[in-house]
């Protein structure tokens, strides 16, 4: 299932000055309208578990995720001559979670625990395909920042044993503000649903 968001952004601005203001600029040549819709984020995640009691656990491990975003970019000039920008926006990460765990109830092979805690993502590769009115598409790489999060979740979990299991963990995260070249759900979203899909090793 795909979730999507939009947000839209209209700017005016100089060719050698603009004046900005919160989300607008304003120029007397160029007017650029921008639409940004985006994917909801895919997450695969690794992790160790260390039980501290009978309820209580600590967590770590690895978190891989995929940022889809498209955009578009219109901008009309005075003489009503129309350019049209399409970008396809790829960002990924791997992330490195911290996380307090506390196990509610478990029945047989399963079991259900929430948890709490924060994670650092570190920049993979940003990708940009980018297709001017009806020229040829062109690909780049851009630069990604770290970012930082915290989050809350409930999760379920099948134990093929004892210490191996398979889990999915509905999360709230809320992302700290980042610098990029481009948008993703982050920016315009901090606050986000996921679904972490993953395998935990628990001792």
């Amino acid at each position: 299932n795909i979730l999507n968001y939009s947000n839209f952004v209209t700017s005016y601005g100089w060719s050698s000055f603009q004046l900005e203001y919160s989300a607008f600029s304003i120029s007397i040549y160029n007017k650029v309208i921008e639409e940004s819709e985006h994917d909801l984020p895919i997450t695969f995640a690794l992790n160790i578990s260390k039980t501290l009691s009978n309820d209580w656990s600590i967590e770590s491990g690895l978190q891989y995720t995929l940022l889809r975003t498209k955009r578009t970019q219109t901008t009309i000039s005075d003489e009503h001559s129309v350019s049209v920008n399409r970008q396809n926006i790829k960002a990924h990460y791997l992330g490195v979670p911290l996380k307090l765990r506390f196990k509610i109830l478990s029945f047989d092979k399963f079991s259900l625990s929430s948890g709490i805690g924060g994670m650092v993502e570190f920049p993979l590769r940003g990708k940009v395909n980018e297709r001017i009115d009806d020229g040829e598409m062109q690909e780049h790489n851009y630069a990604l920042p770290m970012q930082w999060s915290v989050y809350g979740g409930i999760g379920i979990e099948y134990h093929f044993t004892p210490n191996i299991g398979i889990y999915a963990e509905p999360s709230i995260n809320y992302y700290f503000k980042s610098r990029s070249s481009y948008p993703t759900i982050r920016q315009d979203k901090p606050f986000e649903f996921s679904l972490p899909v993953g395998l935990r090793f628990t001792w």
